[in-house]
């Protein structure tokens, strides 16, 4: 395929896209991730409000556009079905020390 690039050029863009890539989180990385421990989440006409709760007693409210939300439930439903979620017995975690989002949240989300 032609794109007006040297060969020479496209090796050398290749190697700087490479090196502004960010690292791939390893395993101590992940050991320092916050981890999600309970959700509310409310839809409205917008998309979809999360309340996130951390185990570090935090919580982060989110909101998530109208494609962002139909992408997600797509992704969630087909994993569950695919991998089998629902079978391994995966409960609701405890949220009520988190608040219930609601529409009047949008402009802090």
């Amino acid at each position: 395929m032609a794109t007006g690039y040297s060969q020479d050029q496209l090796d050398l863009m290749d190697d700087v896209l490479e090196a502004a890539a960010p690292q791939v989180p390893g395993p101590e990385d992940r050991k320092r991730a916050y981890t999600v421990s309970a959700m509310k989440v409310s839809g409205t006409d917008l998309g979809v409000l999360l309340n996130l709760g951390f185990r570090k007693g935090e919580s982060l409210l989110v909101m998530l556009n109208c494609v962002v939300s139909r992408e997600l439930i797509i992704s969630l439903t087909l994993g569950s079905l695919v991998h089998g979620w629902h079978l391994r017995g995966a409960g609701v975690a405890c949220a009520d020390h988190l608040q219930d989002p609601s529409p009047d949240h949008l402009s802090t989300a």
